[in-house]
């Protein structure tokens, strides 16, 4: 199989449009949440699921520039393991908080290592696997 089916980079394009996009859908989230906060308890969660997307995203950008130099194939093993991570921490958080009522700080890290490395993850997979099949339909 060829290293990109466009020839073009289009893998590298591609995941630097989807965490640009992360970052802005994370953005206008925290901007809801700010005008929605003051009258509801939704507000003040959406801010703390948004910062993860902002800073995820901006991890996700960097990444792809410190990756994208090495060609396509690094970039999607490195979306993936991102991902995979990301979803193995998202796992283990909530398992482990299963059936408990009361706020947990000790698993925030978890939950916050799964958002930062998650958010981008599925962002970034989402991206490679979306323009390869437009690539293999365009053919």
């Amino acid at each position: 199989m060829a290293e990109n089916l466009n020839g073009d980079g289009s893998d590298r394009k591609a995941v630097l449009r989807s965490q640009q996009s992360l970052i802005v859908l994370a953005v206008m989230v925290a901007v809801v949440g700010a005008v929605v906060g003051t009258s509801a308890a939704v507000g003040s969660a959406m801010i703390a699921f948004a910062v993860p997307g902002i800073l995820g995203g901006g991890c996700g950008l960097l990444i792809c520039r410190a990756v994208g130099t090495r060609g396509n194939a690094a970039i999607r093993v490195a979306y993936s393991v991102l991902l995979v991570i990301g979803l193995l921490a998202l796992t283990a958080f909530f398992s482990v908080r299963a059936g408990r009522t009361g706020p947990d700080i000790g698993l925030g890290g978890v939950l916050m290592l799964g958002l930062l490395t998650g958010l981008p993850g599925a962002f970034g997979t989402g991206a490679i696997i979306w323009t390869r099949r437009r690539g293999r339909i365009a053919r």
